[in-house]
């Protein structure tokens, strides 16, 4: 079963969805580029470096307990829809 989705607009302070033990993220950022970091560890993650993406759909496969998404354009919000499958389950 996939964790809860985070649907939201994202500003350039971001949001994050935690979702310890998931190895899939699957991905549609519209409107806007945006930066994506994941995180290990719970409950408090340590995030990797920002990841820069254009608008797309897909899926993100690696290891992660959290994922951070952020506006890349300050002022401009994107509408990110986030889902997380836990490893095992991919």
């Amino acid at each position: 079963m996939a964790y809860l989705p985070l649907d939201t607009q994202t500003s350039d302070t971001g949001s994050e969805l935690r979702c310890p033990g998931s190895s899939k993220l699957i991905c549609q950022v519209s409107n806007a580029a945006v930066y994506i970091a994941f995180g290990q560890g719970a409950p408090n993650s340590i995030y990797d470096v920002d990841e820069p993406y254009l608008p797309f759909t897909g899926v993100l496969i690696r290891d992660f307990d959290a994922v951070r998404v952020r506006s890349k354009l300050p002022g401009v919000p994107a509408q990110v829809m986030l889902t997380a499958i836990p490893a095992g389950q991919a």
